[in-house]
């Protein structure tokens, strides 16, 4: 610590705002630090979180514990840092003075340096001044009393000022806009006249027409019956040959019979030859083309026109 005479106190004494520092050397530093240190060992204390709770870094936390000052920016500083951090741990901070055979000040720690911050300057002391006289700092009080006043009361007028010319800048708008078109009237619709009683011309002697009935059910229409007949007598005539080119789907039903029948589902390649009674029919699904399926009767082959016409065929086999 330097001695320096100071106004907040008597020569061999070193202040920071309204606070008298104790004389502290190196030695009175140590033993505070190594105090501070024991009572966050005992109290099982986080050094970090400590610091975090100070507004201080880590480096200036392990400094006070350690009794040095680099880090900091000066005594004043450091004497408020470590009152703050003995009262975060519980010490009484006097009695701690008083342990280290220091004397505790007379002026309490102003709420100024109660939040140290670390990057805070040092503040020095301000040389004594002579008194102004009472009249000259009123007079100096009032005219900058006087000059705040106006300089306060400049935005203000500005804003003021603005506000007029912005309202009347919409007044003015608004009695130069063109007053809106009335509207084209929209034409009523003509509704149809509900024919009354009285001017009805039904005779109500005369029997009114009534809905036609509603048609069955329209039957579906059968397909015609085309007859294919075979040529060669020593070939069966109780089936026929088929030969798939393509996935194809055939129907199979007795003449007698409505309907569909029997739906054949025939793979690509796969010939066979189908079993037919004399009272059978065939016909091929809509859309198969001729070159999708070979189609043999008593070594006869079917026409093109009788595969791709979806119609009903029955074979006509001829005897020997």
């Amino acid at each position: 610590m330097s001695n320096s005479t100071s106004k907040y106190g008597p020569p061999g004494k070193t202040s920071w705002g309204s606070v008298i520092l104790p004389d502290m050397d190196a030695s009175d530093w140590q033993r505070i630090g190594e105090a501070l240190k024991q009572a966050r060992e005992t109290n099982q204390k986080d050094l970090g979180s400590l610091a975090q709770q100070l507004c201080l870094s880590t480096n200036q936390v392990k400094a006070l514990e350690l009794g040095t000052g680099k880090v900091f920016h000066g005594d004043s500083i450091r004497f408020a840092c470590a009152r703050r951090y003995a009262a975060l741990l519980g010490l009484d901070w006097t009695a701690l003075l008083n342990r280290c055979g220091l004397q505790a000040p007379a002026v309490e720690v102003a709420a100024a340096i109660e939040l140290p911050m670390p990057a805070m300057a040092v503040v020095e002391p301000v040389a004594a001044q002579s008194p102004v006289p009472q009249s000259q700092a009123l007079s100096e009080t009032a005219t900058d009393t006087t000059q705040v006043g106006a300089a306060n009361r400049r935005p203000v007028l500005a804003l003021l000022c603005l506000a007029a010319l912005a309202l009347a800048a919409m007044l003015l708008g608004y009695w130069n806009t063109p007053a809106p078109a009335a509207p084209e009237p929209i034409a009523l619709m003509q509704q149809p006249l509900l024919q009354t009683s009285e001017t009805s011309s039904v005779n109500d002697n005369e029997p009114s027409a009534t809905p036609a009935a509603a048609d069955a059910t329209p039957t579906v229409e059968e397909l015609p019956i085309n007859d294919f007949t075979g040529s060669d007598t020593s070939k069966r005539a109780d089936s026929f040959y088929l030969s798939p080119r393509a996935n194809l789907t055939l129907f199979k039903r007795k003449v007698s019979d409505k309907g569909e029948g029997l739906r054949l589902d025939m793979s690509r390649g796969a010939e066979t030859r189908v079993p037919l009674a004399s009272d059978e029919v065939v016909r091929f699904a809509a859309g198969t083309k001729a070159n999708d399926v070979g189609l043999y009767y008593q070594g006869r082959a079917a026409p093109p026109t009788l595969i791709e016409s979806g119609h009903w065929i029955r074979f006509v086999g001829q005897r020997p």
